[in-house]
């Protein structure tokens, strides 16, 4: 896993996805490990051997090994001293808050979670092994000693990516499009599941298993085994962090099969742009372009100052319905057809960090098709009660609910359904037509 905190893996927001960058990718996620004196000697032992691995990853992938990667061993204190600077060092306070409140705001994490707190408490137990990028050295936690070898050479791939993809420019933070950013880290944890797996193979002098139609269903079991103890994790950054690893490798795995790592090589030059992408590879193959929705703050908001603006995706959408009470299928049948989308946070006067109070919600999704939207219009119907907290009204093309004076609307226009969440009741109305008047015109596939 490549270095960063927290980049959205899931698609929503840059924190999520840099958890992904330092998880361990096999059925221990989510085990609580001892950190004992004997652990550490045990993965200092695999450290030791990380040369002789690299070689041998750098043949199965096909990427020279430009230089010596340098690797070491943390304990958990050193982890977790680790992630807190690595958040320093990616976020401001205010980007922090503004993160939490867009999460909150679409009700995918606890109004009175510490968002922070609880990303640095799970990654402090779930981080296996990483490479830092800003480094340039790979390293084992203390006490990663089961699949220590596979684990080890996910990581050296990671450096091989480094040396030949340049990450640090790869990964970029496009800041309000966290859906491309998760799409690239499903490419890069794809990229070393899929080799982690054939290097394990090789060792048993096999070929590669992307023939093998029973190979993803096993990995997806495994890594959902081992991510069971995140149970008391909201659903929407469990799954997030799940995402890179099984959408990602089977992504990666559609073209393993057929075509070399060279396949897999171009892509960093022309890399999948969205959630929509890694989940459906045909349409990365067509190379179909998102719809670019360009927030503009409603004058029926004056006094009000944008705190938020993301692209959530395709995942984002699924996970989104799924917090709220949608079933599993019919949530991926609903996000399915996503063309695009935008999601603002607007924050009145006297708005304080992260709060929900004095801030207004507008989510505006584009579709393929008409019969799309209205999949996810009808979907709505079943999560926004939950949302809401009380029932609401619904007619064919618009469900409202009401709670102390703030509405929560959702308004389906042919190919286009609009949310607005916390909006005065007074102003509403006139936020809603503005809207629709101002953002719809923006929304064109290139």
């Amino acid at each position: 896993m490549a270095a960063g905190l927290v980049q959205w893996c899931m698609g929503i927001f840059r924190m999520l996805a840099l958890v992904a960058l330092l998880l361990v990718p096999w059925g221990n996620l989510g085990s609580v490990q001892a950190d004992t004196t004997a652990d550490r000697l045990a993965a200092s032992k695999l450290v030791a051997r990380a040369g002789k691995i690299a070689q041998t990853v750098a043949k199965l992938r096909g990427l020279a090994l430009k230089s010596k990667i340098e690797r070491g061993v943390m304990s958990k204190s050193q982890i977790r001293a680790r992630i807190l600077k690595i958040l320093d060092r990616e976020y401001t306070p205010e980007e922090l808050a503004a993160e939490s409140l867009g999460l909150k705001r679409l009700g995918l994490i606890p109004e009175k979670a510490d968002y922070a707190k609880v990303m640095v408490d799970m990654l402090q137990d779930q981080i296996a092994g990483f490479y830092d990028q800003h480094e340039k050295k790979l390293y084992i936690a203390g006490w990663a000693q089961a699949g220590g070898e596979m684990l080890m050479a996910h990581e050296i791939d990671h450096a091989l990516q480094d040396q030949h993809f340049d990450l640090g420019k790869f990964m970029a933070a496009d800041r309000k499009n966290g859906d491309s950013m998760a799409a690239r880290q499903a490419l890069l944890e794809g990229d070393g599941v899929a080799l982690m797996l054939e290097f394990e193979m090789a060792a048993a002098n096999q070929a590669p298993p992307w023939g093998n139609p029973m190979v993803m269903g096993v990995l997806r079991r495994g890594l959902a085994q081992g991510a069971s103890s995140l149970s008391h994790v909201p659903l929407a950054l469990r799954e997030g962090l799940l995402f890179p690893y099984v959408g990602g490798v089977e992504f990666v795995a559609h073209f393993r099969k057929h075509h070399s790592w060279r396949s897999i090589d171009a892509m960093y030059k022309r890399p999948p742009l969205s959630t929509e992408h890694i989940l459906h590879p045909k349409k990365y193959e067509s190379y179909e372009l998102p719809i670019a929705i360009a927030a503009e703050r409603p004058k029926s908001l004056a006094g009000y100052a944008e705190k938020v603006s993301n692209v959530i995706g395709e995942k984002g959408v699924e996970l989104f319905l799924r917090t709220h009470g949608v079933e599993l299928q019919r949530a991926v049948v609903a996000g399915a057809g996503w063309g695009g989308d935008r999601l603002a946070v607007y924050a009145g006067a006297g708005h304080r960090g992260s709060a929900l109070p004095k801030t207004v919600g507008v989510w505006q999704t584009s579709w393929d098709e008409e019969r799309d939207a209205a999949e996810f219009f009808e979907a709505l119907e079943h999560a926004l009660p939950s949302l809401a907290g009380s029932k609401g009204q619904s007619g064919k093309h618009r469900l409202s609910f009401e709670a102390k004076g703030l509405v929560l609307i959702a308004e389906r226009r042919g190919s286009l359904v609009l949310l607005l969440f916390g909006a005065p009741k007074n102003t509403s109305d006139a936020l809603r037509l503005e809207v629709w008047h101002q953002w719809q015109g923006t929304s064109s596939r290139p």
